[in-house]
């Protein structure tokens, strides 16, 4: 359900439009879509926080970081820990820069604890036991590095609470902004995380020390800053705020933003001053580029309203039922395709299948992007095959937007895998 808000005041005088093309065009390339961004924070920054599911996060920051690797994301968020991952808007898991750990965990301070009093009824517990878990893993974290769930679990003592749903209270307590999510174990598709107290990984970060209020009207700042032009609506969505909050954070920026009209799409939209100038400005024309963006990305997770990039036909095989956007290809910021691929040690099969917005060329376009593909897994070959394509995602089951090409029979890199096991298990 759209948030309730009261609306926003008309102020008088002409408000200058744009189309919708030129509207997301311009984000695509603030983003990074195009115009690669030299590192991993800079995307961040940008993006206002990536969400940090793996493969997902390591995909996003390919689209946005020239040259990206998952050395340079490894780095930023354990060696250099010039970023982290948090519980922020709409409970999601982000990764975001370490300055604005702060900002988007008060932001989001009153959506979190209504998470956690949620997850604690649902779980039959008490404060006082989260109470009691959160002392007991502060205590093993304090001369320990990063643990897992089951790492704890090898320590814990007798009788402690809710011991079979540690994994959901370190989840509480990293809503609460006690625990971090620190590293990871495994390879780049891998989300098991690691745990330790965000005091000792994040030394210097004072979240507390930023008053909510202050924190949300920040969040709005770098929402329109990033996204606009966007409405109140979309903000309000983005950030997971009641519409009340929404609103007041909204106002406190209000005076640091310009209404901005998008032709053919209705309702009132807002971008900073400063961002305005170069929208509005005299642009010297750019190429059209594809970019591919993996399922959760945070664009195509921007806005209440999605019309602006997605065409009502395509709208059902971009998004499921639940709103989970899947791996799509943007040309000026407009979804037109579809994607999906395979890997092994020698190939990478890379499908698409297209929308009636897409360019006469654009296998051809897409040849750049697929390139850095094969680089990131530095495999010899890769193959582009065009697909029809498949039932909507509305109609699959949970979890199709994650793999929205997959073959209902065996590919031939599944048959290579297969025949690779035979010689070597580890394969």
């Amino acid at each position: 359900m759209p948030p309730t808000l009261k609306g926003v005041r008309r102020r008088p005088g002409r408000v200058q439009s744009v189309t919708r093309r030129d509207a997301t065009k311009f984000v695509a390339a603030e983003q990074g879509f195009g115009k690669p961004l030299p590192d991993v924070v800079s995307a961040l920054e940008r993006a206002v926080g990536l969400y940090a599911a793996a493969p997902s996060i390591s995909l996003a920051l390919m689209a946005r970081v020239r040259g990206f690797t998952q050395a340079m994301l490894e780095d930023a968020l354990y060696t250099d820990k010039t970023a982290a991952r948090i519980t922020a808007m709409r409970g999601v898991v982000y990764a975001v820069p370490k300055g604005l750990v702060p900002t988007a965990f008060q932001g989001s301070r009153a959506t979190l604890e209504a998470a956690v009093a949620g997850l604690l009824k649902q779980l039959d517990a008490t404060e006082a036991e989260l109470d009691k878990i959160a002392g007991f893993v502060g205590g093993l974290l304090a001369s320990a590095p990063p643990l897992t769930v089951n790492e704890i679990r090898g320590f814990v003592p007798p009788g402690l609470p809710q011991e079979e749903n540690l994994g959901h209270m370190l989840s509480a307590l990293c809503a609460r902004g006690y625990l971090v999510r620190a590293t990871t174990k495994g390879g780049w598709r891998d989300n098991l995380h690691a745990y330790q107290r965000l005091a000792h990984w994040l030394p210097g970060i004072e979240i507390s020390a930023t008053p909510p209020d202050k924190a949300r009207a920040d969040l709005a700042r770098r929402y329109f800053e990033a996204y606009g032009p966007a409405s109140l609506q979309d903000f309000a969505w983005w950030s997971g705020l009641k519409g009340p909050e929404a609103q007041v954070a909204f106002d406190a920026v209000r005076e640091e933003l310009v209404e901005i009209g998008i032709q053919g799409m209705q309702g009132t939209f807002f971008l900073t001053k400063r961002k305005s100038r170069h929208l509005l400005g005299v642009q010297p024309p750019q190429p059209s580029t594809a970019t591919l963006l993996p399922y959760w990305d945070a664009y195509m997770h921007a806005y209440w309203d999605r019309s602006r990039y997605v065409d009502r036909a395509s709208a059902p095989y971009v998004y499921d039922k639940s709103g989970n956007g899947t791996n799509v290809v943007v040309v000026d910021g407009q979804v037109v395709a579809i994607w999906d691929f395979e890997e092994s040690r020698r190939r990478v099969n890379f499908r698409f299948a297209t929308f009636a917005n897409a360019p006469a060329n654009l296998e051809r376009m897409l040849q750049p992007a697929v390139n850095r593909l094969n680089e990131f897994f530095a495999v010899p070959e890769v193959q582009i095959e065009r697909y029809p394509l498949p039932k909507p995602l509305v109609e699959e089951p949970a979890g199709a937007f994650q793999s929205p090409l997959k073959r209902r029979r065996t590919s031939s890199i599944e048959a290579e895998q297969a025949e690779a096991k035979k010689d070597d298990p580890a394969a």
